[in-house]
């Protein structure tokens, strides 16, 4: 997919608040799997604000974590969970698009829209990419074939 969330508090945040969203999101990272994205790792900006970026990666997804919750899903639910407890509004863009805003722990419809179409696309190029499989070499001595210009006539 290529794309990259980005997302980052409006205003600078308190140091107490810092530790304890690094903390959070640190747990996180252990407990998620983040098959479609890269995990939540915010960092302090000069200016106190937090900021982090997230990039899209659908994968087939097989077994237990099938069923489990979408690692997009998981990474709106956690902004708006820290939106909420450390009354901070959050932005969020695709690359370089605004997407919306995150606050009092909601967010807005825009927001809440775009991310419906990213876990559909994410889970739609999943299956794609799940049904797709690669031929397998006939031989064990497959080798890498480089252009040769002197062999090219």
């Amino acid at each position: 997919m290529g794309s990259c969330l980005h997302f980052e508090t409006r205003e600078s945040v308190a140091a107490r608040d810092v530790e304890e969203i690094l903390a959070h999101a640190s747990e996180l990272c252990a407990q998620q799997p983040w098959l479609d994205c890269d995990p939540l790792l915010p960092r302090v900006e000069e200016d106190g604000r937090l900021s982090g970026w997230s990039r899209i990666h659908p994968q087939p997804v097989v077994g237990d974590d099938a069923d489990g919750e979408h690692d997009l899903w998981v990474l709106l639910e956690t902004l708006k969970t820290w939106s909420r407890e450390y009354q901070q509004t959050w932005t969020v863009q695709i690359d370089d698009r605004r997407l919306g805003a995150i606050t009092h722990g909601s967010c807005d419809s825009a927001l809440h829209t775009a991310f419906d179409s990213l876990v559909a696309a994410a889970k739609e190029l999943s299956a794609v990419s799940a049904r797709t499989t690669l031929p397998r070499p006939t031989s064990s001595a497959t080798q890498l074939r480089l252009f040769d210009p002197d062999k090219a006539h």
